[in-house]
């Protein structure tokens, strides 16, 4: 609200809120990122074009069929750190 009072740039504001309401979700689809992209696409903020680009490129990463292929095929195993498998013990505990 601070930024939209001194700044009056709504749509900056706008593209904020919805980048922070896209990395706060629970449950995150890729095409999700397409509430974000017109907003960053039209504010003046260069910054929020950064994170959307970001966000977009991590989205698609993670998104795509065969990541989880791949990162095997090169040793790669996201769910191996301590933050990986309290994910993992978490989603197992939820799908029974």
């Amino acid at each position: 609200m601070c930024q939209l009072v001194r700044n009056r740039d709504w749509v900056a504001g706008a593209g904020w809120t919805t980048a922070a309401l896209l990395m706060s979700l629970g449950w995150l689809w890729p095409w999700y990122v397409i509430w974000l992209l017109p907003l960053a696409a039209v504010a003046s903020s260069a910054r929020l074009r950064g994170v959307a680009l970001v966000l977009t490129t991590f989205l698609l990463v993670t998104g795509a069929p065969y990541t989880v292929h791949y990162l095997a095929a090169h040793g790669i195993n996201p769910l191996s750190s301590p933050l990986g498998q309290r994910a993992a013990a978490t989603t197992v505990r939820y799908m029974r």
